[in-house]
């Protein structure tokens, strides 16, 4: 089976979070803004050393290899453990 790590939620929730709705109250979804699937090969690749940015409406995402996950360049979430823990 192959293992992969689930970012979009973390994410999702890292933007609702900043805009104080669930996240199922955003109006637009991820996937309208970015390639997830790329995220997710970033995710899981043996390096720590990146950094994407991305735009959704009205705010600045990044997302780090370091497990860091940023909204208008405030750490929102801060994953805890092995950067980007795998779930099978």
């Amino acid at each position: 089976m192959t293992r992969r790590y689930e970012v979009i939620p973390d994410v999702v929730e890292a933007i609702a979070e900043v805009e104080g709705v669930s996240p199922h109250e955003l109006e637009y979804t991820l996937y309208e803004h970015i390639d997830a699937e790329a995220l997710e090969k970033l995710v899981t690749s043996p390096h720590r050393e990146w950094e994407l940015t991305f735009r959704v409406p009205r705010h600045t995402v990044t997302v780090r290899g370091s497990g860091r996950i940023l909204v208008d360049g405030e750490v929102v979430r801060e994953l805890e453990g092995e950067p980007f823990e795998r779930t099978s």
